[in-house]
Parts: C-alpha cells; structure tokens; sequence
C-alpha cells in the first residue's frame, strides 16, 4: 500500500475495484488494495459512491490547495471507544501524565535539532556554539512557558541553517511563514504541511483522537494532535530533505514564484520533485532497536507508543530521538 498524490484536476471516481482520476486529457487508475491515503493538490469532484469505497477500505483523503496549505480532510468513519476518548481526557487534565508527554515530545524535538546539526558538524560544518545553545536548553527543564522554551531551541537551531546553505544558491535568513518569504521558507512550510497530514491520516487510523493534544491549543483548531507529534519527526524528515535536496541541486531558483507582494511558493514542477522525494523519504528505511524501519513506520510507531502510554498500557513515554 502506498499514498496516492493527485497533482492534476478532474474527477475522481470508482472503476470497478479501483480509484481513477478523471482528467481531459486522461483516466489515471489504481487498484483500491494499493492506496493507503489520498492527497488532493487540484481541483477535484467525487460522489457518493466513491466515498463509501474509501470509507469500507479506510482510506483518508487529504485537501491542499496550490502553495501547500491544508484545507481538510475525508476521514473514514471510525468510531473511537469511549474508554479511549475518557483516558486521553484524563491524561490531558492529570498535570503530572501531561508533563511527562509535553517533556518528552520537546526533548525529542530539541534533540533531533541538534542531531541534524552534528550531522552537518561532522562533514565539517562550524556549528559548534549553534549545537552549544541547544545543549544548554536541553540541561534546562523549562520552568516557564514550554512553548517559550520550544521558541528558544528553535531560534538556535535556525541559526545553523544558513550556515548548512553556505555554498549553495539558497539563504534562509529567518523563519518566515504564513506566507513564506523565501524558497527555504516556502520549502519548510510545504513539508510541514505535508507531515502533518500524514501524521493526522495516521492518528484517524489509531485510537487516539486527533482533537486533543498536549502542548498546541485544542482551542484555536479541531485536530491539534498531528502538530504536537509532528514537531519530533520535522527535523528528522523534512528538513534533512530540504538540505540534501538543496545541497544536491535537485531543487533549483526557478522551481519558485516569487509574487509582487513578497511571498515565495513553489511552482508545479518544484512541487512534483519536492513529493516525489518525500514519498521517497518516507520509505527509506534505518536501523532502529536492531530492526529495519521506514520513516512511515516510525510515525506509525510513535502514535501506538502515545496511545500505549494514555491507556497505561505502558509505564512510559519516549518519542523518538535520532542518533548519529
């Protein structure tokens, strides 16, 4: 089974046991048994009909429009148990089991920052006062805000990145989002937008409900879960895909737009190679407790392991933490 990503607009429709995309100039179909979600970049209509094949088969379908924002989603009805749904409650009000998952889920994150830096470092970047600021965040439990404590990491670990840019055609300058205002930006703002649907996708198929989370605001958004675990999987994933994509000159200048009022998105043809190497990247596979593992699997692992841990099925919880 693998995702499905629909560039082109047309309609999209059952044919017999498989799902086929309708266009002018063509009928693209594939067997109901290899989808395992659905990800819609064009303009695209459906019935019915189509929507209880997606719903018996469990298949996600996930909305963007053309720079990459997420719109919404189909999610295949799965009822949740009512014990689950009480458990995550509980642990969302319980400060102690709130703590424990806030505390980990940071630590992973700022971790994984500064794995990705030592990387960089040891192919002889000058990253060491970088990777310095991170390790003295990390000695530090954060005793005020996390969110705060988050921001700081993260003002380091942007530090490093023009210095990782050094030598290629590309600057990051700052974090610039909503819109982007650079190709590095519009780089990272896609990918995030990408992981968290998938990451969501994941969470639909699981116990756990998508619309409690443990350090984004349930009450600015519905689902809010994907972006607390996604910040553990978006150094790892997405942006050691930028810099090998940047760094090999496989993203080039004039895979951008650049518009009169500043911001910067990808063109179709960026778009096509940027998702053809996430695709890609998700499946790669590393060695993780003695066993191989694709990057999809680990995801999938990590929404088992929080759940695991919500319904005390498991004594504790450690996200995962890269190491080099």
């Amino acid at each position: 089974m693998k995702p499905v990503y629909l560039y082109a607009s047309g309609i999209l429709k059952q044919k017999d046991y498989s799902i086929c995309l309708l266009t002018e100039e063509e009928e693209q179909c594939i067997p109901i048994e290899q989808v395992e979600e659905i990800y819609c970049f064009g303009e695209v209509t459906f019935n019915k009909r189509l929507l209880k094949l997606l719903n018996t088969h469990k298949i996600s379908v996930l909305f963007f429009d053309f720079y990459g924002n997420y719109i919404g989603r189909f999610a295949p009805n799965s009822p949740k148990q009512g014990k689950v749904l009480i458990e995550q409650v509980k642990a969302f009000e319980n400060p102690a089991r709130k703590q424990t998952i806030q505390n980990g889920i940071q630590n992973a994150s700022a971790s994984n920052m500064r794995a990705v830096l030592k990387y960089y470092q040891k192919k002889g970047r000058n990253l060491e006062k970088v990777i310095g600021k991170i390790d003295t965040l990390l000695q530090t439990e954060p005793s005020y805000s996390i969110l705060l404590w988050e921001a700081q990491v993260k003002k380091a670990y942007y530090q490093g990145f023009d210095i990782l840019l050094k030598g290629t055609e590309f600057q990051f300058e700052q974090r610039s989002k909503n819109p982007p205002r650079n190709e590095i930006n519009a780089m990272m703002s896609y990918g995030y937008s990408v992981l968290y649907a998938t990451i969501l996708s994941i969470i639909n198929r699981s116990r756990l409900v998508p619309e409690i989370s443990f350090i984004h605001s349930v009450e600015k958004t519905g689902a809010s879960l994907q972006y607390d675990l996604a910040d553990i999987y978006k150094p790892v994933i997405i942006d050691r895909m930028i810099f090998k994509l940047v760094r090999k000159k496989q993203i080039r200048k004039d895979h951008f737009i650049f518009y009169e009022d500043g911001r910067c998105y990808f063109n179709k043809e960026g778009i096509g190679i940027f998702m053809n190497a996430y695709y890609e990247m998700l499946k790669s596979t590393i060695q993780y407790k003695g066993k191989s593992i694709s990057y999809h699997s680990l995801l999938i692992r990590e929404v088992n392991q929080l759940a695991n841990y919500i319904l005390k099925e498991s004594n504790e919880y450690k996200p995962y933490i890269m190491k080099w």
